[in-house]
């Protein structure tokens, strides 16, 4: 290999986070001139670094946006077999459980594409938001199905400092 083709597989390497012991073996130059090539490449391992990183956010969000339209079929699908009189196998609890629980991960889902985290994020939040619903789950008198109904009165944020574990 060239020198020059040398030091662009070595900074391939170093944005690829391998050690500069594992390179010098690969590309049969020492561990002190690497060190010295990591200085005078900095800026461009950096650059290659970013590209990697987007190419693996990317792969990243069509995983995200999969799994997203998933949980809103398996969602659709829940509320229709919810609406229908013949529940199959599942009792109509079960069924509304199910539809909670994908709500729940929908919400989830959805909130890290809308709302990503930033670097300084990274660390935790300095408090906890939680959002609070009273949910009651009685039986239908009449059809005796089971019904959940949210108390609006009981609807409130709440607010939790940051626990610090040490």
């Amino acid at each position: 290999m060239k020198k020059q083709e040398v030091k662009e597989k070595f900074q391939q390497l170093r944005a690829e986070g391998i050690s500069y012991e594992k390179i010098s073996k690969m590309i049969k130059v020492s561990k002190p001139a690497l060190i010295e090539w990591g200085k005078e490449f900095k800026k461009e391992i950096e650059k290659l670094k970013a590209i990697r990183y987007e190419i693996i956010l990317e792969k990243y969000k069509v995983t995200r946006e999969n799994r997203i339209e998933r949980i809103a079929r398996e969602l659709e699908i829940a509320w229709k077999n919810y609406e229908t009189i013949d529940y199959k196998d599942l009792s109509k609890r079960e069924i509304l459980m199910m539809i909670i629980r994908l709500e729940k991960r929908l919400r989830e889902e959805t909130e890290q594409v809308l709302n990503p985290k930033t670097p300084e994020d990274e660390d935790g939040p300095e408090e906890h938001k939680i959002h609070y619903v009273k949910t009651t789950f009685d039986k239908d008198p009449v059809t005796e199905e089971l019904v959940y109904e949210m108390d609006p009165k009981s609807e409130k944020d709440i607010t939790l400092p940051k626990l610090n574990r040490r």
